[in-house]
């Protein structure tokens, strides 16, 4: 019996100790609040956040620049003088910012599929919020945030973005998948928020297209929202 007694208790612990079930994904500001309301001033500063194992990308105060942060390691991407800046600031503040905290990944197989939103809804419920990464050397267009609060229509905040692409170059992809954050922190025609930083860490950006058909792609999930 007292043997069963202990038994109950390591039970017990490990139960606890266990981690969530689905990570939970948060947000800082909304899309629609800056689009509508102008509402794009910084609201937090990483530094307050950044921990290992956190995940998330956003936009700078004043739609300044793009972030992103892969397990606890801060990257900023502005222009300055017309040239790319992409560097590493752990106190960068952010006007939007999506995140999360994940301990374990996995690795899932493509399987031929071309469709990102097709793959995830063939890894795991889709009822929820998530974050995946995915890694290869698929062709990119993407866009860096440089609008003007004091000259600028925050309607035509896209102006004066600097845009590029990424061609036949290993890549490194974090997004979010939502069917819920339409207008919060995905577009109103998207599921999907993405970011895009190369091998060198000298571009990083919000992906506005990306192409995997034919490419030797990895997805990683979090291992807790494995179907």
């Amino acid at each position: 019996m007292r043997n069963m007694y202990f038994i109950l208790i390591a039970l017990f612990l490990l139960a606890c100790s266990k981690p969530n079930e689905y990570p939970i994904v948060k947000n800082i500001g909304e899309l629609r609040k800056i689009m509508h309301q102008g509402e794009f001033q910084a609201r937090v500063s990483l530094d307050t956040l950044v921990k290992k194992e956190l995940y998330g990308l956003g936009a700078q105060d004043s739609l300044s620049g793009e972030i992103l942060v892969i397990d606890g390691e801060v990257f900023r991407s502005y222009l300055k003088n017309d040239t790319l800046i992409t560097q590493t600031d752990q106190s960068v503040k952010a006007t939007l910012f999506v995140y999360t905290s994940v301990t374990a990944w996995d690795t899932v197989d493509f399987s031929g599929i071309s469709d990102i939103e097709l793959q995830l809804e063939k890894s795991q419920d889709l009822s929820k919020a998530f974050p995946f990464i995915l890694l290869g050397s698929p062709s990119v267009d993407y866009h860096v945030i440089n609008f003007n609060p004091k000259n600028g229509d925050i309607s035509k905040h896209k102006e004066g973005a600097f845009r590029g692409s990424i061609q036949n170059e290993p890549l490194t992809i974090l997004g979010f998948y939502s069917k819920e954050a339409k207008g919060i922190y995905t577009h109103h025609d998207s599921n999907l928020h993405m970011h895009v930083i190369n091998t060198d860490r000298s571009v990083m950006g919000h992906v506005d297209q990306i192409n995997i058909e034919g490419r030797n792609m990895k997805l990683i999930l979090p291992r807790e929202v494995r179907n």
